[in-house]
Formats: C-alpha cells, sequence, structure tokens
C-alpha cells in the first residue's frame, strides 16, 4: 500500500504499528466520560498527537473541532466514521465545530459543476445532522465565500516554498493541489485567529500530509499551538482498496437503497473481504455480531441494510434544516 493525501495504491490494509513508530504518533488512551462508543472502546483511533492538550483546553472552553469536507461526491459508510467521531467530540467536550465546505477543490480540482456541489453539501450536511452533529453549534462555511480563510490563505503563499509542498506530500504537487492544500491549512488554522488556544482535526492516516503543512505553516506564522489530531481506522471498500466517494463501484453510500447496499456488502464479504466486515463490526455493531470467527456475507448484508435503514430515517428529518443552510451558503 503506498498513499498520499489524494491517492491510495494497492489494499487498504495498513500496517498500523509501523505506521504509529514512522510517524511517532502516540496510542490513543483517552476514555470516554459518558456512554461508551465503539470506535473508542474497539481501538478505532490508531494514534493521536497532542491529543491530551486539547482536552486540557476543552475544560476552559477553549477547543475548537475542525473538520472539512470536499463535495465532489456523496458521504458513504466510510466518511460515517468521521462523522460520529465529530458528534461526540462536539456533545461530549462541548467544542466549536468548524465544517469548511471546500467547494473550490471541487470546482478546479474534481471539476465539479456547481448544480453538483450544491446538491452534494445538501447531502453531506442532512447526514451530518443525522449522525448527531448539531448544525446549529456549528461555524458552516463555502471556502469561496469565506473572506477570512481566502485572506489567510494568499498570507500562507508567502511562506513556503514549492520545494517544501513536494517535500511534505511526498510528490511533484500541481498548482491546483497546493492551493487547495493550503485552503485546509487556512481552515485548520483559522480558530486560532478568533480566540480558540487549541484545535483538534479528525482524519484518516492517509491524510497525514496535510497536518504537517498546517504545522509548517503554523510554526513559520510563530503560532505557539500546532493542531492536535486523531487518525482514525476507517472502512475499506468493497475491493479491498481505501473507500472512496470518486469511485461508486467501490463504496456504500448513505444514500443508497439498504437492499441494494446490503446486497453489495454481501457479496463483497463472500469474495474475501474479510477487512470490510470486520471494520464495519467494530465500528457499527451492537452484540449479535462477532470477529471472532469466519466472516458471514449475510451478516455483513443484514449489518449495512440495518445502519443504511436508520442513518436514512434521521436523514428524513434532518433535510429540511440543512436546506435552509445550503440556500443560505449559495445564495
Amino acid at each position: 500500500m503506498k498513499f498520499n493525501v489524494w491517492e491510495v495504491r494497492g489494499r487498504w490494509t495498513p500496517d498500523y504499528v509501523r505506521l504509529r513508530k514512522h510517524f511517532r504518533l502516540n496510542r490513543f488512551n483517552f476514555g470516554s466520560r459518558m456512554e461508551p462508543e465503539n470506535f473508542i472502546n474497539n481501538g478505532l483511533i490508531i494514534g493521536h498527537e497532542f491529543f491530551g492538550e486539547w482536552l486540557n483546553e476543552t475544560k476552559k472552553g477553549n477547543a475548537a473541532l475542525v473538520s472539512g469536507f470536499t463535495p465532489s461526491g456523496n458521504p458513504h459508510i466510510g466518511t460515517l466514521c468521521i462523522f460520529r467521531q465529530m458528534a461526540y467530540y462536539q456533545k461530549i467536550y462541548n467544542a466549536r465545530l468548524y465544517i469548511p465546505i471546500a467547494d473550490l477543490e471541487a470546482a478546479y480540482v474534481r471539476h465539479t459543476e456547481q448544480a453538483i456541489i450544491k446538491a452534494n453539501t445538501l447531502d453531506l450536511l442532512a447526514h451530518l445532522a443525522a449522525s448527531g452533529v448539531n448544525l446549529k453549534k456549528s461555524i458552516i462555511y463555502l471556502q469561496s465565500n469565506n473572506l477570512a480563510t481566502l485572506k489567510k490563505t494568499y498570507m500562507l503563499v508567502n511562506q513556503l516554498k514549492k520545494s517544501e509542498l513536494d517535500s511534505i506530500y511526498w510528490k511533484d504537487i500541481g498548482l491546483p493541489y497546493a492551493l487547495s492544500a493550503l485552503l485546509m491549512s487556512s481552515d485548520i488554522l483559522l480558530p486560532l485567529d478568533y480566540g480558540y488556544c487549541s484545535v483538534l482535526v479528525t482524519l484518516g492516516i492517509d491524510e497525514i500530509g496535510h497536518i504537517k503543512l498546517a504545522r509548517t505553516l503554523a510554526k513559520k506564522l510563530g503560532a505557539s499551538n500546532f493542531p492536535s489530531v486523531t487518525y482514525t481506522d476507517l472502512i475499506p471498500g468493497l475491493s479491498d482498496s481505501k473507500m472512496s466517494k470518486s469511485i461508486s463501484k467501490n463504496n456504500i453510500r448513505l444514500s443508497e437503497n439498504p437492499d441494494i447496499a446490503a446486497e453489495k456488502a454481501r457479496l463483497a464479504v463472500e469474495k474475501g473481504n474479510k477487512q470490510l466486515y470486520i471494520n464495519m463490526v467494530k465500528w457499527f455493531s451492537n452484540s449479535t455480531y462477532s470477529i471472532s470467527g469466519k466472516p458471514e456475507p449475510k451478516l455483513a448484508g443484514k449489518l449495512v441494510k440495518d445502519l443504511l435503514e436508520e442513518q436514512n430515517m434521521r436523514y428524513k428529518i434532518a433535510k429540511r434544516e440543512a436546506t435552509g443552510i445550503v440556500n443560505k451558503l449559495f445564495k
């Protein structure tokens, strides 16, 4: 498996012990303060940086949480893993949640049409709310309409050389990708300009380059607080590669027909995708499922069907609020 922020090659079977050592990540050993959560109890946060410092600031009301999304496709069950973490941190630690929508990346890097960007943003926000995120207590904005983000990005351009970007992202990075990366760093660092002393970002391990960039820029700007991060073990795709919004044949979208999605999961597990079954059980199951024995294709299908039926029911309720927000964003 080889990866950078925009591409993963090979099967999504990360060696987290090796990755923790390579990137000098800390093991996540922070327990929940309220009801048990699957992603904590099952070890699905595979590493962290400065999470303890962020926790200390939550007690003082000085902590923010940032999790941005590119509306180039529809959220899938892998995205749901991030949604549930966001909802948990917002609720348990009362952290101010920033949700930047990377519409510029969707348009100019992913070549997504404006009407589709708007529709995908609606889908995204409705599923966020359906997953437990309180949109009313969140700061939601389009990158293209947020003057503070754009001004900060312009300032950051002067802080970095092209060779530094290439080194951080392990590739010769083109200008559209460079701009996208700088915009994301602006989003991550923005809460510090509004008085927050610590920012937490939830990511998959493949996105570690964004954090390296944000920290590099924070240091150049003389910031005393660097972003805190939790890295998450995500759901692999149907064909063992990483689940992605842009590859529909390899994902299970949250808005899919539950019966069709169940059949896709059943077939994938039947064909030997053991990791898909294991990770779905760890993330979404109750005590009726087990990972100790042989993966059961029918159980995988039932798990996905139950999950999507519940998600879609909540989605219908959340869609009205999300529609109001989207209409204001795209007016």
